[in-house]
């Protein structure tokens, strides 16, 4: 599936994770995925099931109250309302 992980979603006890290559399901916690990633890749959990790669984000954009990361391969992620402010100051760090 390739290594360039674009973003991680938490599904039950499995996490997706989609790269460039393609995407997979694995038997694996996001907790523990997202603790291993970060030794090596500088990303941010925007969500409680979701974490996305530094390297892969656009931009930041809201759609009626929500807002979403913008891939770079325009797929949205959605961000909390929690985790907004986090993640914005993060975008800011990128630029």
């Amino acid at each position: 599936i390739g290594k360039d992980i674009i973003y991680l979603k938490s599904e039950l006890h499995y996490v997706r994770v989609v790269t460039t290559g393609g995407e997979s399901l694995v038997l694996f916690n996001l907790r523990d995925a997202v603790a291993d990633l970060e030794k090596s890749v500088q990303g941010i959990q925007t969500h409680r099931s979701y974490w996305v790669s530094g390297t892969h984000i656009k931009t930041m954009v809201s759609e009626k109250d929500r807002k979403f990361i913008l891939t770079l391969n325009d797929e949205k992620v959605p961000v909390s309302r929690r985790k907004a402010a986090a993640a914005r100051r993060f975008i800011k760090t990128l630029a």
